[in-house]
């Protein structure tokens, strides 16, 4: 090989080792590219697909009923009714079964059931209960005077009220039977001479202490609070009744041996028209109502809510009426005594 040609080649091999010295010189000049921070972001959690049963409702102005039979969470917005199984799966919109994803499941005092519910809420028909024609207004009937509560005064205290509700199942609520009876009380005593204090005529709520200063205020001959009972055992019915038995601050001198008579007077009266077994005149635990009053004093418990049969009393207008008249009878049989 000439020294030309070798020349050449020593020439080509430098200018191409100048070439892979440039190249690799680059690359390593090149600097390296962290991540930047968006890569590095975790993916958000999705929200909770769980919401309050009871939050869910009001927002779609649903308002709670208690529990049915089945041990369903009812709602109702006119006659359009809601229920929920807090157990399972199942859930009723207006007479339709609708499986939730999953089942509810408890958050402190809160239902959690999942957020889907909401559009079935959405997609009711609310029906409007319907409207009843208002009757024309009666004149009030003159009181009948009678020599047994002609002139006698008492007070007659509806359980509860307003946001507290009281013992309720099945869309059976203490606060509106014990309203009920306690107005067609007011009204039979009225007719019959006697003057009449309630502690609520309306669905508010007004409190224990309350209740006793109104009937120390007004300087009763009795005061009779009304009540419906309830117990975890579903079998159990019947009529209570506990007078005071604690003396109060100013009481009238005989305020204990008069509420006896009078609870007496009263079961005597329930007795027969009450198909539950005579539970008996009670012990009273330190009712407020009842301790705190200066005056005669009783609390009836008219039955049980959370009995089937019993239930389906106390819900109907007919029987409230009878338990109303059998609670004047005793009220005049005790007047008698005084």
């Amino acid at each position: 090989m000439s020294n030309t040609t070798n020349a050449k080649i020593i020439n080509q091999a430098s200018a191409l080792a100048s070439c892979l010295m440039m190249l690799f010189s680059f690359g390593c000049a090149t600097p390296h590219r962290e991540p930047t921070k968006e890569t590095l972001k975790q993916p958000r959690s999705s929200s909770p697909a769980m919401m309050s049963l009871s939050e869910m409702a009001r927002n779609h102005h649903f308002l709670p009923s208690g529990e049915n039979q089945a041990g369903r969470k009812v709602y109702r917005r006119g006659v359009t009714i809601v229920e929920v199984d807090p157990r399972s799966r199942v859930s009723y919109f207006d007479g339709k079964l609708v499986l939730m994803g999953r089942s509810p499941h408890r958050d402190g005092a809160n239902l959690l059931v999942p957020k889907s519910l909401d559009q079935n809420f959405a997609a009711l028909k609310v029906k409007p209960a319907a409207v009843r024609p208002r009757p024309t207004k009666r004149p009030e009937p003159k009181p009948i005077p009678s020599h047994v509560l002609g002139g006698k005064h008492f007070v007659i205290d509806a359980g509860h009220g307003g946001r507290d509700h009281g013992a309720s199942r099945a869309g059976v609520m203490e606060k509106n039977v014990t309203l009920r009876v306690a107005l067609e009380v007011a009204a039979l005593l009225r007719r019959q001479g006697a003057r009449v204090t309630l502690t609520r005529a309306t669905d508010r709520k007004i409190e224990l202490n309350r209740r006793a200063r109104i009937s120390n205020e007004r300087h009763p001959d009795a005061f009779v609070s009304i009540h419906i009972n309830s117990a975890s055992n579903t079998l159990a019915r019947g009529v209570e009744i506990y007078p005071a038995r604690f003396r109060s601050r100013g009481q009238d001198a005989d305020k204990l041996p008069r509420s006896n008579k009078l609870a007496t007077a009263l079961m005597r009266a329930l007795r027969p028209i009450t198909p539950g077994k005579d539970r008996g005149i009670k012990r009273s635990p330190g009712f407020r109502v009842l301790k705190l009053n200066n005056h005669p004093a009783v609390l009836v418990e008219l039955g049980f809510v959370t009995h089937r049969g019993e239930r389906r009393l106390l819900g109907s207008r007919a029987y409230q009426k009878r338990l109303a008249k059998a609670l004047v009878a005793g009220i005049r049989e005790f007047s008698r005594s005084i």
